[in-house]
């Protein structure tokens, strides 16, 4: 099971400074292991689906309103009254060439996504 640490209604979630829409999002347990499920509320509810084992988190979600996905990785950290994640997001790129590789550049689930430079940060209350 994921750990407890992951799990809950996390708050405040920013890309680059700015609240994503209501800026919330709900993760629950996956069927196994430290695979995480849940929605993003600031994105038309859109399903997300990752894996976090207390220490990172790491998700991707496809807004099913506009077809994007973004995928969000980051490190969970104890804060004042508060856990707090500080992390990236990648976004897939537009050409469909995925044996193109570099630093910048990873492959999730078989599509290749562009790190981008912005943080990514929530937070939840203890």
């Amino acid at each position: 099971m994921a750990h407890a640490d992951c799990i809950a209604r996390w708050e405040n979630s920013k890309r680059g400074g700015v609240l994503e829409g209501s800026g919330f999002f709900v993760v629950q347990a996956g069927a196994s292991g430290d695979v995480i499920k849940g929605h993003h509320e600031g994105h038309n509810n859109s399903p997300i689906v990752g894996r976090c084992d207390g220490n990172t988190i790491r998700f991707c979600m496809t807004n099913e309103t506009t077809g994007e996905v973004i995928c969000y990785k980051g490190v969970i950290r104890p804060g004042t009254g508060k856990l707090f994640i500080i992390g990236k997001f990648k976004r897939p790129l537009e050409d469909e060439d995925p044996m193109v590789v570099a630093e910048s550049i990873i492959i999730e689930e078989g599509k290749r996504v562009l790190v981008a430079p912005d943080d990514w940060t929530a937070e939840r209350p203890t």
